[in-house]
């Protein structure tokens, strides 16, 4: 029996016999606490940045910002989820680069990925018409990488990459991203 009382707050959790769980030291523990606090953070941080520019441009444009097209909300749900999971991924494989090992080239090609996400992300919500394409190719790019897994994942890759293209190029949105390109942000 596992007890994670000092751990996690419960009293005597025990794990069931057919689930090996892997023990990490108290240090390991602390250190990935760490990174999804500054994970949390960031994305904090972030999400008040998009709130303040948001406030700030309708209080520029003022009568404008009410003819303008609105960002549809399942564009701002996409942007927001690719903005996450690259912060996310990229602090989790940010714990991964060891100087007492050889430097793993692979890592870094991840951490361009999780990049790339939060770029596509942040430039999405912007209304910047390329960044709907790059997170296109991106997911697509995770649709050929599953295709050498288990079946399992190339279909919910597969599923995603409908779902992404779908939200990002449905007429609604397509209007959202001509508008954003047309009336380009002022600034103060």
């Amino acid at each position: 029996m596992i007890d994670f009382a000092s751990e996690r707050g419960t009293a005597g959790i025990e794990a069931p016999s057919n689930i090996r769980l892997r023990e990490t030291t108290r240090g390991q523990h602390n250190k990935l606490l760490q990174v999804s606090r500054d994970c949390v953070s960031l994305i904090k941080s972030l999400y008040s940045q998009v709130v303040a520019t948001r406030g700030h441009l309708t209080s520029i444009v003022g009568s404008v910002a009410d003819t303008m097209n609105k960002r549809p909300l399942l564009v701002t749900v996409i942007g927001c989820i690719f903005v996450a999971a690259g912060v996310i991924g990229f602090a989790y494989h940010l714990t991964e680069f060891k100087t007492q090992r050889p430097f793993e080239y692979s890592i870094l090609w991840i951490c361009l990925l999780r990049l790339l996400a939060i770029l596509g992300g942040v430039f999405v919500l912007r209304g910047n018409n390329w960044a709907r394409w790059l997170l296109l190719v991106w997911i697509a790019y995770h649709v050929i990488l599953s295709a050498f897994h288990p079946l399992s994942e190339l279909v919910a890759h597969g599923l995603l990459f409908a779902v992404i293209a779908y939200v990002l190029f449905r007429p609604q949105a397509s209007a959202y991203f001509r508008s954003a390109r047309a009336e380009p942000a002022q600034t103060p």
